[in-house]
C-alpha cells in the first residue's frame, strides 16, 4: 500500500488538485510517460539531474506534476463542483484500487477578509495495481523521475513536492465509444497543461542564474567547485578581471551573456583537454582573449555568434598553449586559416548547438592529406628526375613554411612493385589527389588522356608548357585553358610553387 497525503483545492476554478510530498521512488513507481505529448528524454539532461542528486547540497526543484483520471472505475470518489469538499465518496464503488480518505474540511482564517477551507486528504493506493497499470501520467518532471529510477536507492527515498491534477468526465452518455472519447479528451487536456507549463512561464536564462552565483561574494570557490564544477570557478575568476573597454570588437559576442559564454568556453577547452582541472592559467586566457579581439577587428565578417567565437578561441588557445613561443606573434596561421574557411564558406552565421560540431567539420577537412599528382611526357630519364626533384623540393618548402598543411605528392613514373598495373595505378592516384598538374607540351596523348580524366573527376587542374621542348601548339580543345609556360628547372620550380600555393588558397588555407 502506498499513501499520498496532501491538501486539496480547486485550482483556478478548473481542476481539483492535491499537493503534497512523497518520495521520488513512490512517484516514479506509480506514474508513466505519455509519449503522445511528452518530449523525448535527453540523455545529457538526465545525466545532469542524476549528478545533481548525487551532490546532495543545495538540491532543490519545483513540484512534480502528475495527472489522474478519476472516472475510470478504479477510484472510490468523484468530483462534485457544487460540494464544499470538491471530492466526494462514491458509495456504489467497493474495493477500489485507489481510495480517498479525507478529514473533515475545516474553515480557516474566518476573521480575515479572505477566509479559506482546509481540505486534508490521503490517497490510499493498491501497490500491485499501481505497478501493473501506472494510472498516473507524468505532466512535468519526467526527466527528474527517470533520473531517480536510474540512480541509487538513497535518491529514491528522498522527499519531493508533487501536484496531482484530477481529471473527471461526464460518463452519462450512451456513446459506444465513450471510453475512447474520454481517453482522447484526457490526452488533449493533459497536453494543453503540459504546453502551458512549458511555455507560459519564462524560465531564468542561464545568464540570469549565473549572475547571482558569480556575484555572491560569500560563495567560496571550494563550495562553487563542489556544487557546480571547477569550470564555474575559473569562469568566475576570468569574468571578474574581464574589461570590455579594451575588447570592443568581441563585446558584441558577450553582450547580455558574459558569464554563460565564459562557462561554455572553459567547459569546451576542458573537454578538448586543453585546460586541466585546477590549473588556472589566467594570463594565457587573457592573452588569447586579446588576440581573439584583434582577429574580430581584422575580420568584420565574423558575427556575434557565440558558438563560432568559442571555436575561434579554441584554435587561438590551442596554438598558444602548444607553442608558448608564439604568444607575441600576430601571424597564427592555423587560426587565420580557420577564419578564412569560415568566411569563404559562409559559415559565420550557421546555427550550431555546440562548437564541437564546427571544429570537428573543419579538423576533418584541414587534417586531410592534400596529395598532388603530376603528369608529364616522357622526354628522358634525366627530365623525369628533374620534374620529381622540382615537385619534391616545392612541396617540402611549402610544408616548412606552412607546417599546418598536410601536403604530399606522388612521385612521377614510379612503380611500387614488379606486378604493378600502371594504368590502374594512375587512375587511382588521380582519384585520390587534391591537385592535378599536367605538362601538356606537344599534346602528348597519355598526358591529355589523364588531364581529361582529372577534369571529369572535377579535380583542380594546373597546366604547364615546357618552352624548351615545345614543337607544336596546344590543341584547340584545351587551347583556351589557362596554362603556365616555363623554361628550365628553376622556372619549373617557381611555376609549381606559385600554382600550388594559389590552389591551396582556393581551398581556404591561410598562406
Amino acid at each position: 500500500m502506498i499513501v499520498l497525503r496532501g491538501l486539496l483545492e480547486n485550482v483556478l476554478g478548473n481542476y481539483p488538485c492535491i499537493r503534497g510530498y512523497a518520495t521520488l521512488g513512490d512517484l516514479a513507481k506509480i506514474s508513466k510517460t505519455d509519449e503522445s505529448f511528452q518530449r523525448d528524454i535527453i540523455p545529457e539532461h538526465k545525466e545532469a539531474i542524476t549528478s545533481f542528486y548525487e551532490v546532495g547540497k543545495n538540491v532543490f526543484f519545483s513540484e512534480i506534476i502528475l495527472a489522474l483520471n478519476i472516472n475510470n472505475g478504479n477510484v472510490n470518489f468523484t468530483h462534485d463542483s457544487m460540494s464544499q469538499d470538491i471530492l466526494v465518496k462514491n458509495p456504489e464503488i467497493k474495493g477500489a484500487m485507489i481510495e480517498l480518505n479525507a478529514n473533515q474540511s475545516k474553515p480557516m482564517d474566518q476573521t480575515t477578509d479572505n477566509p479559506k477551507v482546509l481540505r486534508n486528504v490521503a490517497l490510499r493506493l493498491n501497490t500491485d495495481f499501481l505497478l501493473q497499470n501506472k494510472p498516473f501520467v507524468r505532466i512535468d518532471g519526467n526527466h527528474r523521475l527517470q533520473a531517480a529510477e536510474d540512480s541509487n536507492e538513497s535518491n529514491l527515498n528522498k522527499m519531493c513536492p508533487f501536484c496531482i491534477i484530477l481529471f473527471s468526465y461526464d460518463n452519462s452518455s450512451d456513446d459506444l465509444n465513450l471510453d475512447s472519447n474520454i481517453q482522447s479528451i484526457e490526452k488533449v487536456q493533459q497536453s494543453i497543461i503540459f504546453h502551458n507549463i512549458n511555455s507560459k512561464g519564462r524560465s531564468l536564462t542561464s545568464e540570469e542564474a549565473l549572475k547571482g552565483i558569480f556575484d555572491a561574494s560569500r560563495y567560496e570557490d571550494d563550495d562553487l567547485k563542489a556544487d557546480m564544477g571547477w569550470e564555474y570557478v575559473f569562469a568566475r575568476k576570468i569574468h571578474n578581471n574581464l574589461s570590455f573597454d579594451h575588447l570592443q570588437d568581441i563585446k558584441k559576442v558577450f553582450e547580455s551573456k558574459e558569464r554563460s559564454t565564459l562557462v561554455e568556453l572553459v567547459k569546451f577547452l576542458n573537454e578538448e583537454k586543453l585546460v586541466e582541472v585546477d590549473q588556472e592559467n589566467s594570463e594565457l586566457f587573457n592573452k588569447c582573449t586579446s588576440y581573439a579581439n584583434q582577429l574580430y577587428g581584422d575580420n568584420l565578417d565574423l558575427s556575434d555568434n557565440k558558438t563560432i567565437f568559442i571555436a575561434v578561441f579554441y584554435y587561438v588557445y590551442r596554438e598558444f598553449n602548444e607553442h608558448p613561443e608564439r604568444l607575441y606573434s600576430t601571424n597564427i596561421k592555423v587560426v587565420k586559416a580557420f577564419i578564412n574557411w569560415l568566411i569563404n564558406n559562409h559559415m559565420c552565421n550557421v546555427v550550431l548547438e555546440h562548437p564541437r560540431e564546427i571544429v570537428k567539420i573543419y579538423n576533418k577537412l584541414h587534417d586531410k592529406e592534400v596529395k598532388i599528382f603530376m603528369a608529364m611526357p616522357y622526354y628522358n630519364p634525366s627530365s623525369v628526375r628533374d620534374y620529381n626533384d622540382a615537385l619534391d623540393t616545392v612541396v617540402e618548402e611549402i610544408k616548412t613554411i606552412h607546417p599546418h598543411i598536410n601536403l604530399s605528392n606522388y612521385r612521377i613514373m614510379t612503380n611500387d612493385s614488379p606486378t604493378h598495373n600502371i594504368v590502374v595505378d594512375i587512375f587511382e592516384k588521380i582519384d585520390s589527389c587534391e591537385i592535378f598538374i599536367a605538362d601538356i607540351t606537344n599534346n602528348n596523348a597519355n598526358v591529355l588522356y589523364e588531364y581529361g580524366y582529372a577534369k571529369g573527376r572535377d579535380k583542380p587542374c594546373v597546366l604547364l608548357l615546357n618552352k624548351n621542348e615545345k614543337k607544336e601548339e596546344a590543341k584547340s580543345d584545351y587551347g583556351l585553358d589557362l596554362r603556365f609556360e616555363f623554361n628550365g628547372y628553376g622556372s619549373l620550380k617557381d611555376n609549381l610553387k606559385d600554382q600550388i600555393i594559389s590552389t591551396l588558397k582556393s581551398f581556404s588555407y591561410f598562406l
